[in-house]
């Protein structure tokens, strides 16, 4: 036990050292790293100018999930020809719909899967052109506690009364590539925390209800509707003994998760993001840990 403190001191002390020194740490074993250049798109057809279409909106979607902004920020629209930036694409049959007008009235078409897979090299290099950094592919876990109060009763997000926002932050998993863990809310939850403890934030029974969970972080958000209509909350991330505070507000319920993700994304983003832009770089095996948590400090 001794030893591995030992170690992992030794690898958090050279972490420090090596990003005051301007190094690039580049992590050898990142199993998430395949999943993140993968993007699907719903096609009415298979024409080039549907692909095309598809093509774009994927590759702001994989931009925004690899360094966790909006390409919007950085340039007006994608490039031109997306297919430089592919491995491969293919097409699949879906059990979906789109929204379609072609024929002068809107109308449900059933629609066609479009995958993407994207190059990492070309990605990155993209990403370098720009000046912008890289979010690491090993990303923590994040459990979340959210509660939601309308008009003095207070519950938590859930898929029953909320499935629209219930939804939203499951697709993070895909969208920005940030692994979100729910809380089943079982009796086993409700002995520890109850649901005005979390609204309260109450760190101490948040964080042994979370216990059995075993996330990396933990985000408890806290949000009402006002008088005027409008969602007004704030967001707690906890990650290492750091994290963020901030307050939120949206005329809808949507747009308060909305921005609350941009908030969050942007944060993680900053901490974890790894630079390709320099010239030296070190590769770092890490054996022995378990769990993200325990190399962040």
């Amino acid at each position: 036990m001794i030893q591995f403190y030992r170690q992992l001191f030794i690898i958090s002390m050279l972490l420090t050292v090596l990003t005051a020194a301007g190094f690039s740490v580049e992590k050898v074993h990142a199993e998430q790293l395949e999943s993140l250049y993968d993007e699907q798109v719903l096609v009415l057809n298979q024409s080039e100018g549907e692909r095309a279409r598809a093509g774009r909106q994927a590759f702001e979607r994989v931009f925004r999930r690899l360094t966790g902004k909006q390409l919007s920020g950085f340039v007006s629209a994608p490039p031109g020809n997306v297919d430089n930036y592919l491995e491969q694409f293919s097409y699949a049959p879906s059990d979906k719909f789109i929204e379609s007008n072609s024929s002068g009235f809107e109308e449900l078409l059933p629609a066609i899967a479009l995958n993407f897979r994207f190059s990492s090299e070309a990605m990155g290099e993209y990403a370098r052109r720009l000046g912008v950094p890289l979010w690491s592919a090993n990303r923590p876990t994040t459990l979340v506690w959210m509660v939601v109060d309308r008009q003095g009763s207070r519950e938590y997000l859930n898929e029953e009364g909320f499935g629209l926002e219930y939804g939203y932050i499951r697709q993070q998993d895909t969208l920005l590539g940030l692994p979100i863990i729910f809380p089943l809310h079982d009796l086993q939850d409700e002995l520890v925390v109850s649901v005005e403890q979390v609204w309260d934030l109450d760190q101490d029974a948040i964080h042994q209800a979370s216990l059995r969970y075993q996330a990396d972080s933990i985000l408890v958000v806290k949000v009402a509707e006002t008088a005027s209509g409008k969602w007004l909350g704030s967001w707690h991330y906890y990650l290492g003994g750091k994290g963020f505070d901030i307050g939120v507000e949206s005329e809808s319920l949507f747009g308060f998760l909305e921005a609350g993700i941009e908030n969050l994304s942007g944060y993680l983003a900053q901490r974890f993001t790894v630079s390709d832009t320099l010239d030296h770089r070190v590769q770092l095996s890490v054996s022995g840990v378990r769990g993200f948590s325990a190399l962040v400090d």
